[in-house]
Formats: structure tokens, sequence, C-alpha cells
């Protein structure tokens, strides 16, 4: 996997979650959410009428009209949250291997495909020693989505800690 340059996080993905229109990319010193939702154009009685009109009329139009029908909505976002001033060699353990495994077809920075296989999945990983003497604990929860915790071990200094984001955010609920 790779992320996109413009995101704002220069290092390799090391995991990635792959949940339909959420993927989530873990990298040495920080996490990318990109988000992907499609849906078909909604029409209403006026425009389906309007559509038989052209039907007889404008055959071609008509055909033109059925194109767009098909056609989906596409929204896109994504956020990158990097650890500042984090250990740039930080060690991440992987934990709960899952009887799943994936298969994925990857378009290259050169246009090409190639294809990884039988890629195994995880429940858990940790980054060791982000900051001295801390850790930082992702688990993966299907109905609950991804949690994180951070394990503070003693002689830590926890304002050490950073999240930075590449742009404001605001959560709802």
């Amino acid at each position: 996997f790779s992320i996109p340059e413009n995101f704002g996080n220069p290092s390799p993905v090391l995991y990635a979650i792959d949940h339909g229109g959420t993927k989530i990319y873990f990298t040495r010193n920080g996490i990318t959410y990109t988000f992907l939702e499609t849906s078909k154009k909604q029409k209403d009685t006026r425009e389906l009428e309007k559509e038989k009109r052209e039907e007889l009329k404008h055959p071609e139009k008509y055909i033109q009209l059925e194109k767009e029908e098909h056609r989906l909505k596409v929204k896109k976002d994504h956020v990158t949250m990097l650890w500042r001033n984090s250990n740039p060699n930080v060690e991440i353990e992987r934990y709960e291997e899952t009887t799943d495994y994936h298969n994925y077809g990857i378009r290259q920075k050169d246009g090409n495909f190639s294809s990884l296989s039988n890629i195994k999945s995880f429940k858990k990983i940790i980054y060791k020693n982000i900051y001295p003497n801390i850790d930082i604990e992702y688990v993966f929860h299907e109905k609950g989505g991804l949690k994180y915790s951070l394990t503070i071990h003693p002689g830590a200094n926890p304002s050490l800690v950073k999240m930075v984001y590449d742009r404001h955010l605001s959560l709802t609920s």
C-alpha cells in the first residue's frame, strides 16, 4: 500500500485496515484514514417523467440520460495524524493473528499492477516505545472500529505525547 504524497504521511505503510469505504494506514510515525462513499443519483418523479418524454422524442438524448443514471456519485476524504517527535525506529509488534487472509491487486506508481497474496490479519498492534517508556496499542473491533490506548510505564513523561493532524477536525456523534 502507499499513501499519496499530499496526504502528509511520507513513511511507508506497514499495516492497513481495509474496511470497505474506510481504509486506515499505519506507518512508523502515524496513521492516515481514507474515506470513500459511493451512491447512485436518486431521481425524483419529475425527472423520470422528463426522461420518458425524451425517450420518445430524442432517442440519442435518452441514451445519454441512461449513461448518467449509471454513474456513481463519489465522495472522498482523508485525514492524517502523526505522532510528533516520536521514535523513528519504533518497534511494532502484532498480536492475535486471525484465520483470515487477504489478496490485493495494487497499482504501482508507474501505473502497472502487482498482486499481494495471503496477507495475514491481526486484531492488535502495539507501537513499543513510541516515546521513551510509552507504548500505543491499537485494537481492531469488528463492530466498534479501531480503538487505541497508551501504556505509560514507570519513568515515562506523558507530556511528550503529541498528536498532530494535517488539518482542523470537528468530531460529531
